[in-house]
């Protein structure tokens, strides 16, 4: 998939997560700026922005960030290096965390501990979106160990990192995944109200 490919609709939308494959170029440095901006755009609680984010592009970064995922180190006897290599070959990898003094500021403890992690959700979604369109692809990295991560990275003490985003020009379709159907998930109303009886 060549990186000016545009995509819409609900074939964007399934690009957002799940592409492990990416072309070995760079991302174009107007496209990385595309990117951070997006995530500027989105919105958050009472507008403090609690958003942080470490761009890493060094190999050799990545391979030290590889080793705090937690499925390196939950089998490190039997862990092989080629197993996290979409991790370390990929163009890019974003970390996004939360600044949990700007996120206090403005809504005290609760600020911090629960509404910024809904605006980390927000603004990766509209980093994920923006990426989409510019023909990347995605993988959303979620489990990991946050005390390693933050101290290859050097993160201050009130910087909690949330998510790792690995990204790149998309070298294949991004995997199918099974979907709920939406009278599976929405209830009109109330909770017994289901979504199909909604003339």
């Amino acid at each position: 998939m060549n990186g000016s490919t545009h995509v819409t609709g609900a074939s964007r939308l399934r690009q957002l997560d799940g592409t492990s494959r990416f072309e070995a170029s760079r991302i174009r440095p107007q496209d990385l700026q595309e990117l951070l901006e997006a995530v500027g755009l989105a919105p958050s609680n009472a507008n403090c922005q609690p958003w942080e984010l470490v761009v890493t592009e060094a190999s050799d970064m990545k391979a030290t960030m590889a080793e705090a995922l937690l499925d390196v180190q939950f089998r490190p006897g039997h862990f092989s290096a080629s197993e996290v290599q979409w991790f370390t070959d990929a163009p890019l990898v974003l970390t996004l965390a939360i600044d949990r003094l700007r996120a206090k500021a403005k809504a005290g403890a609760i600020g911090a501990d629960r509404f910024a992690l809904v605006d980390i959700g927000c603004a990766c979604t509209c980093l994920l979106l923006r990426a989409a369109q510019l023909g990347m692809g995605a993988t959303i990295v979620r489990e990991f160990d946050r005390t390693r991560i933050a101290t290859v990275l050097g993160l201050p003490s009130h910087v909690d990192p949330v998510l790792l985003l690995v990204l790149g020009y998309s070298a294949e379709a991004p995997r199918e995944r099974p979907r709920l159907r939406v009278d599976e998930y929405v209830h009109l109303e109330s909770w017994d109200g289901r979504a199909d009886a909604r003339k």
